[in-house]
């Protein structure tokens, strides 16, 4: 029985490493800047959000890094600024392999996305609008010539909880293991 636990788990830890998790992530972040009346609906100090999801296995620790987010990643990403919710097939360079997130040594660094006249399928309100980030910084302007500036607070990089499959696994080798000391 010994044996075969630790056959499992040798088993267990090449797959881990063949297969990596998809991970979700909460990005926060603060508009430092935003006219009054824009379409936005964004106010100086009100928060923007990003999720992330993505394969954690293409994170190496390099100095470097950027992860697609575009077509056939299998990665998603969605944006709320304001009163706009954004997802990763509204970037203009989403069949180019946009939107990207960055990392720096293995931690978060930024998000690259470009909403260049995309709003117009939302509301007419929000036609011939941007929205841009560029690393931490994100900017946007409105019809109306309405700007809004913020930053992603690069400290606030949430990972939502492991997945069940973890703690079934966890819950099995405890199970193994009893089994083996009868």
């Amino acid at each position: 029985m010994k044996k075969l636990i630790i056959a499992s788990i040798f088993l267990f830890s090449l797959a881990s490493n063949a297969h990596a998790v998809f991970v979700s992530y909460d990005v926060v972040g603060r508009a430092d800047y935003a006219d009054i009346g824009n379409k936005f609906g964004l106010s100086k100090n009100d928060l923007i959000r990003a999720n992330v999801r993505f394969d954690d296995g293409l994170i190496s620790g390099a100095s470097y890094e950027e992860i697609s987010l575009g077509e056939m990643s299998g990665n998603s990403l969605a944006i709320s600024v304001g009163l706009v919710q954004l997802t990763e097939a509204q970037d203009t360079g989403y069949t180019r392999g946009f939107p990207k997130i960055e990392f720096t040594n293995g931690q978060f660094s930024g998000i690259n996305f470009d909403s260049t006249n995309i709003f117009g399928l939302q509301t007419s309100q929000l036609s011939n609008s941007y929205l841009q980030s560029v690393g931490s910084f994100v900017n946007g302007e409105d019809a109306d010539n309405n700007l809004i500036t913020a930053n992603w607070q690069l400290d606030n990089f949430t990972v939502v909880p492991l997945p069940a499959a973890v703690w079934l696994f966890v819950f099995g080798l405890v199970g193994l293991v009893r089994l083996a000391k009868r």
